[in-house]
């Protein structure tokens, strides 16, 4: 019985989770951030959708080997979970592309937890023996204060946030379009460790 429920329990997070980082992979992520901003309108709370992409990663592949960049998305992954709290949901949308739904987050307080992660990818390079490999990220953030509950606008708004971000030189937060300087605000605070992304 103890094997046969081992076996369910795994079959559950495989079901759920993307294989090479342990988080939410992008169908599931997508459902449970549904879920949770449905909760958040009957309540009238509020939520942030943060999009983010590593720069420059096919460089990294490349330059590097694909085994390395495999090692870059999951120290990416485990510096998300050191800001992110227990509400907070995360999940691979695809490739270098991660998305988070910060729960029971005004604008103001995702802008923040944005700019930390950001600033905390550009500390935190890569350590393998020798090879030090530095990144950053460029990240998207919309707010259910200005773009309403709706995960598929939240998506669009954020999306288009993050591409502006590209477009303006990448390695910065850009919020429902418009670009913000986060290279002043203060240093990751610290969080508990979440359990609703998708880890075992």
């Amino acid at each position: 019985m103890v094997r046969i429920k081992r076996s369910q329990l795994r079959f559950k997070w495989l079901s759920a989770c993307d294989g090479l980082t342990g988080i939410f992979h992008h169908q599931h992520f997508m459902t449970e951030a549904a879920r949770a901003l449905h909760a958040l309108e009957r309540r009238g709370g509020a939520g942030c959708l943060v999009s983010f992409d590593l720069d420059h990663f096919k460089q990294v592949n490349d330059t590097h080997g694909h085994a390395i960049g495999d090692a870059v998305l999951k120290h990416a992954v485990a510096i998300c979970q050191a800001q992110l709290r227990r509400l907070d949901i995360f999940g691979r949308l695809g490739g270098e592309e991660f998305g988070i739904l910060l729960v029971d987050a005004p604008c103001l307080q995702g802008s923040v937890i944005a700019g930390q992660l950001r600033a905390a990818f550009e500390a935190s390079p890569l350590v393998l023996d020798d090879l030090v490999v530095p990144f950053s990220a460029s990240i998207g953030l919309a707010c259910t204060e200005t773009v309403g509950y709706d995960l598929s606008q939240l998506c669009r708004a954020s999306d288009a946030a993050l591409y502006q971000a590209k477009r303006a030189g990448r390695n910065r937060v850009v919020l429902d379009g418009h670009a913000g300087d986060t290279g002043s605000l203060p240093l990751p605070l610290p969080f508990p460790h979440p359990t609703r992304h998708g880890m075992a």
